[in-house]
């Protein structure tokens, strides 16, 4: 676990759907799920000011990287949450950023960034 200093970011969220497959080519380059109260997900990626419906206030942040198959990402949520605030106190939303899409040499495998903002 790492604490990082992030600058505020515009994002644009929109309600999950069932079924619809979070890729780059779909959602751009910065994508990733917004957990608000660390319960009602939605989808979120990194805009311009003038696009974004969203804040992510700046501040200092709690976060870890984890490789995990592809077909993993959606249910482990969850279980990186407690992981998370079992090493530091943060407050929601919690953000799942997909950092890697593809991992050279580990066919069905991404990287995912976990974070949420400290609560100091």
């Amino acid at each position: 676990m790492a604490v990082e200093t992030c600058p505020e970011e515009y994002l644009e969220v929109s309600p999950f759907r069932h079924g619809v497959s979070l890729n780059p080519i779909s959602f751009g380059p910065r994508y990733g799920v917004i957990v608000d109260d660390f319960e009602k997900a939605e989808i979120s990626k990194v805009v311009e000011r003038k696009k974004g419906n969203y804040v992510k206030a700046a501040g200092k942040y709690a976060c870890f990287y984890q490789e995990i198959e592809n077909d993993d990402v959606a249910g482990n949520g969850p279980k990186a949450l407690e992981y998370l605030r079992s090493k530091a106190k943060v407050v929601s939303p919690f953000y799942q950023e997909d950092f890697i899409s593809s991992v050279s040499g580990h066919d069905g495998s991404v990287i995912i960034k976990y974070s949420a903002k400290l609560d100091l």
